[in-house]
């Protein structure tokens, strides 16, 4: 099985195997929002220390939006 490369990184995109070294999972990480295409994976440390940081990022910044605009009415 060929590796896949990450989208942000360049590197190989994990296989994921059970202990008995079956294959559960290659296709990585969804990266939104760094991807540019649907078909961009990343791997599990950009995945980790890019993707997830970035997305929580946004998730308070809409939040403090919301907060802000609900508290000007």
């Amino acid at each position: 099985m060929k590796n896949k490369k990450c989208c942000l990184c360049g590197g190989n995109i994990e296989i994921m195997k059970t202990p008995a070294g079956v294959v559960y999972w290659s296709e990585g990480n969804n990266p939104e929002p760094f991807g540019k295409s649907e078909d961009d994976r990343c791997c599990n440390d950009c995945n980790d220390f890019v993707v997830i940081p970035a997305r929580m990022e946004q998730m308070l910044s809409a939040n403090k939006e919301a907060i802000d605009s609900a508290s000007k009415r």
